[in-house]
């Protein structure tokens, strides 16, 4: 049996708020904002690991949409209002 690799720091925060669809978060965030999670492209409508529109949900946000913690805030109310729809290319 081989060990589990460590999650890194990003990681365990996108797992804590994705208790129960960990795995899922981590490869749709993967493969939204690439393979370390960070959105590369400030200039971008969609925001952070989960690749957020910024326009379209501007009113959900609390704080900075780029704050880790505050945009898995978000991803996860999308997540829990609709499922794996606002990542339709990623989510499934």
């Amino acid at each position: 049996i081989e060990p589990a690799i460590p999650l890194t720091g990003i990681e365990t925060t996108i797992c804590a708020y994705f208790v129960d669809a960990c795995d899922w978060a981590l490869r749709t965030f993967a493969c939204e904002a690439g393979p370390d999670y960070i959105d590369g492209n400030p200039y971008d409508r969609d925001v952070g690991p989960a690749q957020i529109d910024i326009h379209l949900h501007d009113w959900r946000f609390h704080a900075n949409p780029y704050e880790l913690g505050e945009n898995m805030r978000v991803a996860r109310e999308l997540y829990a209002e609709r499922g794996a729809a606002p990542w339709p290319v990623c989510g499934f």
